[in-house]
């Protein structure tokens, strides 16, 4: 065959096109594999909250459901209430409390600080729930608010079904 024959370029052209239709199946069955999958919360009752924002990005990133069936989910764990797609236990026992240490130091957080980290926990909730906390901000800072899944539910987050 020679370099610039019919057959060879109707063969890379047939070998270009069946490259880009595998590389658009690969592309668009990871995309709709990561919206349709599912993380359930168990108990849990926290964390560093650094390391679970940047957790919550990843899932907003890949538009995962979350789905928070424990019957306790505390601190922390309260931010996954920020994704769009979520959803509550009524049973679930729901704790808000205000950053107090540095969870990697062990030290007391700066007032500074603390309004600084105050403003991220609150900015990444819905504002029904935002208002709520905010008028409550007192009860939350000497001890932990707990509000249940049917109260969040009253305040429009979908119920797992």
């Amino acid at each position: 065959m020679k370099c610039g024959s019919t057959a060879l370029r109707n063969r890379a052209w047939s070998n270009a096109c069946a490259l880009c239709v595998a590389f658009t199946f690969a592309f668009y069955s990871a995309a709709i594999g990561s919206e349709n999958s599912v993380i359930v919360i168990g108990d849990d009752r926290g964390g560093v909250l650094q390391d679970r924002l940047a957790e919550i990005s990843g899932i907003r990133t890949r538009s995962d459901l979350v789905e928070i069936r424990a019957s306790v989910c505390f601190s922390a764990c309260t931010l996954y209430l920020g994704l769009e797609r979520v959803c509550v236990s009524r049973s679930t026992q729901f704790g808000f409390h205000d950053p107090i240490a540095d969870p990697r130091s062990g030290l007391v957080l700066l007032a500074s600080q603390r309004a600084f980290w105050r403003e991220q926990m609150l900015s990444s909730y819905p504002s029904s729930l935002r208002r709520i906390l905010q008028r409550r901000s007192t009860e939350r800072a000497r001890n932990m608010l707990v509000m249940s899944g049917a109260e969040l539910i009253a305040l429009g987050f979908a119920e797992c079904g």
